[in-house]
C-alpha cells in the first residue's frame, strides 16, 4: 500500500490530493485498524487537513446521494466557468466517515470511487494510481529504465512501463516525453493516445494533446502506427515530425531541425503551425493558474514560435498578442484569454 504523503518524485502532495488517497486507502480496507488510526493523526494536523477531508467526504456523500451533483461541482477543466470551492456539508462528511469505515460493503465500490476521483479531484489522483513516473506543474524530470534507456518526463507527465523478457512496453498517460533508447533486441513500443511509437534504438520525443499525439525522431528510426488494427503506419526519419489527430488519424508531416526537438527540456517550447489553443494546452503545464480561451476563432488560430516556459504569462501574451488576444488575470487561480 502507498503510504499517504509520500511520493516518487520527492515531491510533497497537496493536502486534497493526500486527502484523495486517504479515501482509497480507507475504501481498500475499511476495518484496517492502524490505518485508521494513522488517518486521524493525518486529520488533525491542522483546521485544512480537516477541511479537505470534509470535502473529500462530502464529495462520497454527495456520490451515493445524488450522482448528476458532481458534475456541477466540478466544472470540466479548461472550460470557463470559474471554478467554486464546494461547501462542505458536515452532517454528511460524518455519516460518509463512518460508511467509509464501518461498512465493509463500501469496499466493493471501486467504480464509483473512481468516478468520483476522476472528476472531483481531477487527473493528478488518478494518475497517481496508474503511473510508474508522474511529474507536476512545471517539473521536469529524468528518468532511468530497467533497460538503462532514459526518459525525460515534461511537466504535467505520466508513464507506466510495462518489461519482460521478449518486449519493453510503455504507456504516456499523460503529458510529453523524451525517450533515448537503448537497444538491446527487445522491440521498444510507447502507447500515447491510441498511436503507438515502435523502435529498436533511438531518441525521439512524443506529445500528448487532446487533440492529438506528434512524434518527432531525433536520430535512429521509428515507426508511427494508428487505428484499430494499427493498419495506418509511417517510418519517420531523423528531424522529421509527424502529428496524428485522434478524431480521424488524419497526419501532418514536416521538418524540424534536430536541435529544436523537446526545447522544453531547456525551458523553451517550440511550436510550428500550431493552433492557439493547443499551445495554450501545452503552456497550462507549466502553469500553476487556469487558463482559458472562450474565443473558439482566436483559439483556432495557428502560430509559430518559440515560448519562454519559466514565465508562461509572458509567454501566453506573447502568442495571443499578434492576434488581438489579451490575457486576464482574474484571479490569482485564474486566466482568460479575451481579444482586446
Amino acid at each position: 500500500m502507498k503510504s499517504v504523503g509520500n511520493d516518487d518524485s520527492g515531491k510533497t502532495p497537496s493536502i486534497q490530493e493526500e486527502a484523495a488517497e486517504w479515501l482509497l486507502q480507507l475504501r481498500e480496507t475499511p476495518q484496517d485498524t492502524d490505518l485508521c488510526r494513522r488517518f486521524e493523526a493525518w486529520r488533525s494536523q491542522s483546521p485544512e487537513h480537516r477541511a479537505a477531508w470534509d470535502r473529500t467526504a462530502a464529495m462520497w456523500d454527495a456520490l451515493g446521494a445524488a450522482p448528476a451533483e458532481y458534475e456541477r461541482l466540478s466544472p470540466a477543466r479548461g472550460t470557463n466557468a470559474a471554478r467554486q470551492p464546494m461547501r462542505p456539508a458536515r452532517g454528511h462528511a460524518r455519516r460518509a466517515w463512518a460508511g467509509v469505515v464501518g461498512r465493509p460493503g463500501l469496499a466493493a465500490a471501486s467504480t464509483a470511487v473512481a468516478l468520483c476521483a476522476a472528476l472531483f479531484f481531477g487527473p493528478a489522483v488518478m494518475l497517481r494510481l496508474q503511473a510508474d513516473q508522474l511529474t507536476r506543474t512545471a517539473e521536469i524530470r529524468t528518468v532511468k529504465l530497467d533497460d538503462g534507456s532514459t526518459v525525460v518526463l515534461g511537466a504535467d507527465s505520466a508513464i507506466k512501463s510495462t518489461f519482460d523478457e521478449s518486449s519493453r512496453k510503455i504507456t504516456l498517460l499523460a503529458g510529453e516525453a523524451f525517450f533515448d533508447v537503448i537497444a538491446d533486441g527487445r522491440p521498444f513500443v510507447v502507447t500515447a493516445g491510441g498511436v503507438q511509437v515502435e523502435v529498436l534504438g533511438t531518441a525521439f520525443d512524443v506529445r500528448m494533446t487532446s487533440a492529438a499525439t506528434d512524434v518527432a525522431l531525433a536520430h535512429g528510426r521509428v515507426r508511427t502506427s494508428f487505428g484499430d488494427d494499427m493498419g495506418s503506419q509511417a517510418t519517420l526519419e531523423p528531424g522529421e515530425v509527424i502529428s496524428i489527430e485522434r478524431e480521424n488519424g488524419a497526419e501532418t508531416r514536416a521538418a524540424i531541425a534536430i536541435g529544436d526537438i523537446a526545447t522544453w527540456r531547456e525551458g523553451r517550447l517550440y511550436v510550428t503551425n500550431q493552433t492557439i489553443g493547443s499551445v495554450v494546452e501545452l503552456i497550462q503545464r507549466y502553469h500553476s493558474a487556469w487558463i482559458t480561451v472562450p474565443d473558439r476563432g482566436l483559439a483556432a488560430k495557428r502560430v509559430s514560435g518559440i515560448y519562454d516556459l519559466s514565465k508562461p504569462d509572458q509567454a501566453l501574451r506573447a502568442l495571443v498578442g499578434p492576434y488581438g488576444g489579451n490575457v486576464r488575470s482574474a484571479s490569482p487561480l485564474l486566466r482568460v484569454i479575451t481579444r482586446l
